[in-house]
């Protein structure tokens, strides 16, 4: 039996591929730093991070009216959608919560503010850097 390899067959491959480096970066980043008490705030810092790269990614897409780069599904869903984790967020706002809710309402308002944020800005910046 042939193996079809239709555009879609081909999109989710990609993205399994991109995700499988993202999902490892974000892992990579816990173990380094190895240390349970810190987890929210990396995992923080990855959705920051992801938000603002994602911006970039996009606004370059629009800015250069990409309609079917192949490596989109690969970067944006496959790696950085691993890389950042609502999931896990949703997960760490609730165990923060059992130890301080002032934390807790800290890191969701934070995560939301500075993830627009940077989300906006990578947009922003990736329109204008790639005129």
């Amino acid at each position: 039996m042939k193996a079809m390899k239709s555009p879609r067959t081909q999109t989710y491959i990609w993205i399994m591929s991109g995700g499988a480096i993202g999902a490892g970066l974000r892992v990579a980043f816990l173990i380094l730093l190895d240390d349970v008490t810190t987890a929210p705030f990396i995992i923080f810092l990855e959705n920051i991070a992801g938000s603002f790269l994602l911006g970039l990614l996009t606004g370059w897409i629009i800015t250069k009216k990409v309609n079917e780069w192949p490596l989109l599904p690969f970067a944006g869903t496959g790696i950085l959608g691993s890389f950042t984790t609502f999931s896990t967020l949703s997960t760490d706002i609730v165990m923060l919560a059992q130890t301080s809710i002032m934390h807790a309402i800290l890191y969701s308002f934070g995560s939301l503010i500075f993830g627009f944020t940077a989300a906006f800005l990578g947009l922003y910046l990736g329109k204008r850097r790639f005129k």
